[in-house]
């Protein structure tokens, strides 16, 4: 096991290593700038002209049999697919105005349907990270989320209030022995005497489960990779509120239960236990608004 963590100890640095070349900065200098400067003019302005202008077009009379759908002559702008604009696009421009680029292209679909003579019903680009990041994109509708529990999956408050919580009472109380084991799986070992606390809420109902991070790009995969490998060394611990008083989960979180330490918390069965589970991911509980 030693052996195990320490290979995965290597493969970690060596990640962060790579994801440093990847995603770090570096000085520039002008004469950086001046081989660089004039390539990235020539291709934001054939990027301009195929999110603003006529898109990609066509490739001879190669279409697809039963659909309107046509291939598209890559040899012309030099792109051979969408995966290879959307990688330069982001190469060549900020990440806000990348956004702002998908939008117009969204849009051009949106009107060339119409000009069809078809109808488009309620237009939508957003969820919610687009709608507090961009308002100007919202259109005819916004899809969102738990952001509308005050709840965000990226970085930023944007003045949202948490609400809503997820309640269960306890279902048991007893004192386990020094050297006994609790949790799923049995992971936890006391190490004295401790007085735990079952509720009846696990994985199942979405305690400990979280929201899945977009990896398209290499250095998101990198990124992600390394998490995961942290996680070895590191686990996440887990907390729920009992009143005012924060008690930490021990062990694993199971299925359909989970165990806290109430050693030095008073309190009784029946009490209710607060716990904050992703409303995205949440299942068989009701949120309760106070």
């Amino acid at each position: 096991m030693k052996r195990f963590k320490a290979a995965a100890l290597l493969f970690c640095l060596a990640l962060c290593c790579a994801l440093t070349a990847c995603s770090g900065t570096r000085r520039i200098y002008k004469s950086d700038l001046a081989v660089c400067l004039p390539e990235l003019v020539e291709q934001s302005k054939v990027l301009n002209e195929i999110y603003f202008g006529d898109g990609f077009p066509p490739r001879g009379d190669a279409t697809l049999p039963g659909n309107g759908y046509y291939y598209v002559d890559g040899e012309v702008y030099g792109f051979e697919s969408i995966e290879q604009i959307k990688e330069a696009t982001e190469q060549v421009f900020t990440p806000e105005y990348s956004v702002i680029l998908y939008a117009a292209a969204f849009d051009g679909v949106l009107q060339a349907i119409k000009k069809a003579g078809y109808e488009t019903g309620t237009p939508h680009i957003c969820n919610s990270a687009g709608l507090l990041r961009f308002p100007d994109l919202a259109m005819g509708g916004v899809r969102i989320g738990s952001a509308i529990l005050g709840r965000l999956s990226f970085k930023g408050s944007y003045g949202l209030k948490r609400v809503g919580v997820c309640e269960a009472a306890i279902g048991e109380i007893r004192w386990l022995p020094k050297g006994h084991t609790c949790g799923y799986g049995a992971a936890w070992k006391a190490k004295h005497p401790t007085r735990i606390a079952i509720v009846p809420v696990g994985w199942y109902h979405g305690f400990g489960c979280e929201m899945g991070h977009d990896v398209f790009r290499t250095r998101d995969q990198l990124r992600a990779a390394l998490s995961a490998l942290a996680g070895i060394f590191r686990r996440k611990a887990y907390y729920v509120m009992l009143g005012t008083q924060r008690c930490k989960v021990l062990g694993h979180i199971g299925m359909l239960h989970t165990v806290i330490d109430v050693t030095k918390v008073k309190c009784a069965l029946g009490d209710r236990v607060q716990m904050n589970i992703n409303p995205l991911m949440l299942k068989g509980m009701d949120v309760v608004f106070r």
